[in-house]
């Protein structure tokens, strides 16, 4: 992993988990019918970096990390997954992540990110 990284995704993996959580995909077939002990603990967090605007990229990442944490709650939460919303924090991303982190935790999930 390079160390000038502020996030690293294994997008291998993240994929996986994403498939694997999507278990409809496998209705019918042996994993859908025998799914392991993991299947659905994984609350994915999908983020698209190449729209962040090289004229402010500070600010311009900050929105795209709130607008999918934004996205990850409003899923999660309808989906009865997280007992309530993520608090956003507009001026500060890590923040964001941070209460995304605690909220994922209290509910017993994990969290994957992937990069779409």
């Amino acid at each position: 992993m390079s160390k000038d990284r502020l996030i690293y995704v294994d997008r291998t993996r993240a994929i996986a988990q994403l498939l694997f959580q999507r278990m409809e995909v496998f209705a019918g077939t042996y994993i859908g019918l025998n799914p392991s002990d993991d299947a659905g603990k994984y609350l994915v967090l999908a983020m698209d970096f190449s729209v962040v605007n090289e004229r402010d990229v500070a600010r311009s990442f900050t929105n795209v990390v709130n607008a999918s944490i934004y996205d990850f709650s409003e899923t999660y939460c309808q989906a009865g997954l997280l007992d309530k919303a993520v608090a956003i924090d507009d001026e500060d991303f890590a923040s964001s992540l941070s209460n995304m982190a605690s909220a994922v935790s209290l509910s017993g999930n994990k969290l994957s990110l992937i990069d779409r």
